[in-house]
């Protein structure tokens, strides 16, 4: 049955209120302003059909009275409230202006401000470039002052340099791709005199073709989709003001809401839905977050729709850890501002399958292979970071924004109808997967095996050999690493004795050399023995395998250790040589032994005769004696050496 634009129109306060309780039944925070809107009115002005000014409702500060029959159109603002600085005097008002490489556009920015028909009280442009690249040409009657933070790719580290600088009532955020036209400012800043508003946003153009970029955002809380208001669009509605549930790259926040709310958070938000958790926090307080029809902006940077194109030129503008970066930052988002079955749904179902989707994007942008490949690397990076603190992530309020504390976390401990469903549900996969691959011959590969390559009674001596060095502050050294699985293990430990030491682990990462096997065909063995073995490993496997086990001490290094450098290290106080040839292990003893902290201690594996590794037990015995050392073989296979403390 199709809805025409009239009946919207004609529909009354009681069904207005009607609608709000259902809405607030499927979804709490998805009132009927955002259902009718984007489910009918999008609809609508797709079909061509005139968009209708929904809603008649006064806008009132309190949120709890924020009745059902406030809509994203509203006609008017409301009569006007004394300034916030409590005289009758206008608001002074500071623009912000982070800026990156970009010196052309910066410059017609302060020349758009200077010909508006309010001209702000101050201009901040905050330089992020290390190079300090930003230094504008002076312009008479613009009082610019420049900071040069070199925050990088910190928007959110910018912002907060400026407005802290700022001595204005009135702060007016504009990203240096900009141009303001000449009423932006000043309607910026008769909106954000009003009580009930604490963010207020312009009508952004893209560029000079006549058609909005964004007129506000819609955020759906159950799929964490978002859609610009009125892009595409030529013409304004007749609304004066309407709701947004975030605001991109310019817009103006009263001095003591930002005080409220501690400013932007750059820890977790540094680049990426910095804007929407603002709004987010701002709407907390109970005030709104609204586009100003009459105040327009004109934007010259990326206006594409494509999230993979978005993610490859983040990647090729900013590197990795900026795509890396807006991945992470949509599973924080929802995980602190989101709630109940909305928050499940978003980053359950529809936040994984918008970082496949965007992977697929990925590969079909116009880049190069490398570039677009990092870039689903990046996407896969921050997912996989945002749910490992997804599941140990606890939100709770503290001095007006929320913050976050990492703590380990069982699913069964979620509140309400999650917490109820969820164990069970556990419970119940993991039987139903372990019953397939018990009767398919998977068992194999899920069911847990012994995976280290040292016995019980080899990894309780490395755990000791760690102990008895805990008070030594100099470096752990692992030459010869594989997959890292002994490395977690040692690490664990580390972590118990709450011991900071470096750990550094070297490695081929694609097993013996060249030279190494001639060493031990010289020494009678046959060649093939050698050549495939611990070629199944890869430094990026590794690395992954640390993070998957949430060890950020270990550094990595792909190196033969016949040729690397060990001068950067100096007194160490445990080292582990796992390399099984007699020429490697030769090599690490030569060059480790001079640099141990005294009451240091190496432990050189495969000390014991074999037909296949006797080479470290050779490089081991002729070292000690040309040490002058005791041969102290443990455990019948880990060759000890023992640094006196004097």
């Amino acid at each position: 049955m199709a809805i025409s634009a009239d009946f919207l129109v004609a529909m009354d306060t009681r069904s207005w209120e009607l609608a709000g309780i259902l809405a607030r039944f499927v979804e709490p925070k998805l009132c009927p302003r955002r259902i009718l809107c984007f489910t009918m009115g999008l609809r609508l002005r797709s079909r061509g059909t005139t968009r209708p000014a929904f809603g008649t409702a006064s806008v009132r500060s309190d949120k709890k009275r924020r009745s059902s029959t406030c809509s994203i159109w509203r006609r008017d603002i409301p009569p006007a409230r004394p300034a916030r600085n409590g005289s009758d005097a206008r608001a002074t008002i500071a623009v912000i202006i982070p800026t990156f490489e970009r010196p052309e556009m910066l410059q017609n920015l302060l020349v758009s401000l200077r010909c508006g028909n309010r001209i702000p009280d101050e201009v901040i442009v905050v330089d992020n470039d290390p190079k300090e690249s930003a230094n504008p040409a002076a312009i008479d009657g613009l009082s610019v002052h420049v900071i040069h933070a070199g925050l990088g790719i910190s928007l959110s580290g910018a912002r907060n340099v400026g407005w802290r600088s700022a001595d204005s009532d009135i702060c007016i955020f504009i990203d240096d791709d900009n141009v303001v036209e000449p009423d932006a400012v000043s309607q910026l800043g008769i909106a954000c005199e009003r009580r009930e508003v604490g963010l207020a946003g312009p009508v952004v153009f893209a560029g000079d073709s006549g058609t909005v970029w964004c007129g506000g955002i819609y955020r759906s809380v159950w799929t964490g989709q978002t859609r610009c208001i009125l892009g595409g669009e030529s013409t304004m509605p007749a609304a004066s003001t309407w709701y947004t549930d975030d605001m991109p790259d310019a817009f103006a926040i009263p001095r003591e809401v930002l005080e409220e709310i501690g400013g932007f958070d750059e820890a977790q938000f540094p680049i990426h839905y910095d804007e929407a958790d603002v709004n987010a926090r701002i709407r907390k307080l109970g005030l709104e977050t609204i586009v100003v029809r009459d105040a327009h902006v004109r934007h010259y940077g990326w206006v594409g729709l494509s999230p993979g194109s978005a993610m490859v030129r983040a990647t090729a503008n900013g590197g990795l850890e900026r795509a890396r970066q807006m991945a992470l930052s949509r599973v924080r988002f929802h995980m602190i501002h989101s709630s109940g079955p909305p928050k499940w749904s978003a980053v359950g179902i529809f936040l994984p399958l918008w970082a496949v989707l965007t992977s697929i994007g990925c590969v079909g942008a116009d880049a190069s292979w490398r570039t677009r490949m990092a870039a689903v690397r990046a996407v896969s990076a921050g997912m996989i970071s945002g749910y490992r603190e997804a599941l140990r992530v606890q939100s709770k309020q503290g001095n007006g924004q929320d913050m976050v504390e990492v703590k380990e976390k069982d699913w069964a401990e979620s509140d309400g109808l999650i917490g109820a469903l969820v164990p069970p549900a556990r419970m119940v996969i993991a039987n139903a997967l372990k019953s397939l691959a018990f009767h398919s011959g998977l068992h194999r590969l899920i069911f847990y095996r012994y995976d280290y390559m040292f016995r019980p009674r080899e990894l309780s001596l490395l755990v000791s050999c760690i102990t008895e060095t805990c008070g030594l502050t100099g470096p752990i050294l692992e030459i010869g690493c594989a997959a890292g699985h002994t490395t977690v293990y040692l690490n664990k430990h580390l972590d118990d004795l709450e011991d900071s030491r470096e750990y550094v682990c070297l490695d081929t990462f694609a097993g013996f050399t060249n030279d190494d096997i001639a060493v031990e065909v010289g020494r009678g063995h046959d060649r093939s023995r050698y050549s495939y073995l611990f070629r199944a490993y890869r430094k990026e496997w590794f690395d992954q395998t640390m993070a998957n086990n949430h060890v950020d001490r270990v550094s990595s290094i792909q190196a033969d250790v016949n040729a690397f450098d060990f001068s950067p290290y100096e007194n160490v106080s445990l080292c582990l040589i796992d390399v099984d040839l007699m020429r490697p292990v030769e090599r690490s003893l030569q060059e480790v032994f001079a640099r141990m902290a005294p009451g240091g201690i190496i432990l050189v594996d495969d000390c014991r005769p074999n037909l296949k590794y006797d080479g470290a037990l050779a490089a081991y015995l002729e070292f000690a004696e040309e040490h002058d050392l005791p041969i102290d073989i443990r455990e019948e296979k880990v060759g000890v050496i023992q640094v006196p403390n004097t």
